[in-house]
């Protein structure tokens, strides 16, 4: 009776023991499923982020590039980074201020040549390679005895007059 007793307490010690291993084995695969999920979750949330901190300031670039090649130079880009991005953007903005002033003068310098022909009491004229005025002076205009309004036909108001030159 004793061993019916032990070997009874021994299989249900067994019994006990695989049902604590099963339920051992379940909580790791659930705890695996849960390490998964969260690295998954992690990894998606980070690439995000990541895309992100590459795809806005690519944006803002975009948007600044298209504002300079139109002309604008006051879209200063406002990226502030430690990184190659905030570098660039630093580079970008100085390269923009650099093509204002180069603008501003050669502006400035074209001004100055305008008004020099303009009021020069030389006569001043342009021609192609063809003999075609393509510009002249009020000066050269008086010079030849054109009538005021020589400037709207330009080309046919001067073409014969330059050949007799």
């Amino acid at each position: 009776n004793l061993k019916s007793e032990i070997s009874h307490v021994t299989q249900q010690i067994t019994e006990q023991s695989e049902q604590l291993r099963e339920q051992k084995n379940r909580n790791i695969k659930n705890l695996q499923l849960i390490g998964q999920g969260s690295i998954l979750l992690f990894l998606l949330v980070g690439g995000y982020l990541f895309a992100r901190s590459i795809t806005v300031p690519l944006r803002k670039f975009i948007k600044s590039a298209r504002a300079v090649s139109d002309g604008d130079y006051s879209q200063k880009l406002d990226i502030t980074r430690n990184d190659e991005i905030g570098q660039l953007a630093h580079d970008f903005n100085k390269m923009r201020i650099n093509l204002k002033n180069s603008f501003d003068v050669i502006d400035k310098q074209k001004a100055q040549y305008q008004s020099i022909f303009e009021n020069a009491i030389e006569g001043i004229f342009q021609t192609s390679p063809e003999g075609e005025v393509l510009r002249a002076n009020q000066a050269f205009a008086e010079i030849l005895g054109l009538a005021p309004c020589w400037r709207r036909n330009l080309a046919t108001s001067l073409y014969p007059l330059v050949l007799a030159l």
